[in-house]
């Protein structure tokens, strides 16, 4: 009985310096979403770029609690949310590490031109975010972009 006590105090203990340690670093990454263009005819891909910048001079390693590591929403005019990247994927459930070397870091999220099985967006405005899932969750700031005729 002793030693299961003693395995889950340790485990405890480490579960708890990750966490921790996690936030302290991950406030030392700045988060981005950028577009090459603004505007966008019904269908066209999108592509997005995250862009994660190591403030520091040293590299910053970071755990997330799955495969998971960025999410990237799009919002109707009403603020509803219109698609989600990560919705219908399937990602490893464990603890998993990131490597963050100084300076800036990108990653290209797509959104191919249609949601709900082949629906192209309306004709109007729409706002991007993406999503760190560190702990915490580090979102970036909305970009707006226009689907036009």
């Amino acid at each position: 009985m002793e030693f299961i006590f003693t395995r889950r105090v340790i485990a405890f203990v480490i579960l708890l310096t990750v966490v921790f340690l996690g936030c302290e670093v991950e406030s030392q990454l700045e988060c981005e979403l950028r577009l090459t263009d603004y505007s966008y005819t019904p269908g066209d891909t999108i592509t997005f770029q995250l862009v994660i910048n190591n403030q520091t001079q040293d590299t910053i390693y970071t755990t997330t609690p799955s495969s998971q590591f960025f999410d990237l929403v799009i919002e109707g005019q009403k603020g509803n949310e219109i698609w989600c990247w990560s919705q219908g994927r399937l990602f490893t459930q464990s603890i998993t590490r990131r490597v963050f070397p100084p300076g800036v870091t990108a990653k290209p999220i797509v959104f191919p031109g249609t949601i709900d099985g082949g629906k192209y967006l309306l004709l109007g405005e729409y706002k991007a975010y993406a999503i760190l899932t560190v702990k915490p969750q580090i979102k970036t700031d909305p970009l707006t972009f226009w689907i036009v005729d």
